[in-house]
């Protein structure tokens, strides 16, 4: 290759370097604005009107995915994907939050008793092999 040659691939990759940048930095800044108004208005929302606003979000966003994905648009590919992703994650806490699952402390305790259980300290072994269990 000439040096014309490595010069102007090597512009071509700055600028498409600092395009994908500007990218991610304003889609960042779009999903930072959308997140802040939905959030001023929150207790302003139905639960219906979230829950379908949610839905709606997740299937626009992954027509656009397929649709960048089949026209081979990588950058706007990567932005959407790590959109969608976000949008699940969002989507699993707004589910908590519209049925107001709660966290159980006991149920929690309960699975890491379990978790923590030695058999070792809690049985001794007898000559068949199987842990018998001496106290509690």
């Amino acid at each position: 290759m000439t040096d014309t040659a490595v010069k102007q691939e090597k512009k071509v990759y700055d600028e498409n370097y600092w395009m994908t940048v500007l990218i991610y930095f304003a889609s960042f800044l779009i999903g930072l604005g959308i997140v802040a108004e939905i959030a001023f208005n929150w207790e302003l929302i139905p639960d219906n009107v979230k829950l379908g606003g949610a839905l709606v979000a997740m299937i626009a966003n992954a027509l656009a995915l397929i649709w960048a994905m089949k026209k081979e648009k990588n950058i706007l590919k990567q932005v959407l994907a790590c959109v969608y992703a976000f949008l699940i994650m969002g989507v699993i806490g707004l589910i908590g939050q519209v049925f107001q699952l709660k966290s159980d402390l006991s149920f929690l305790y309960q699975t890491t008793k379990f978790r923590n259980f030695n058999p070792k300290s809690q049985c001794r072994k007898c000559k068949t092999g199987i842990f018998v269990r001496t106290r509690i």
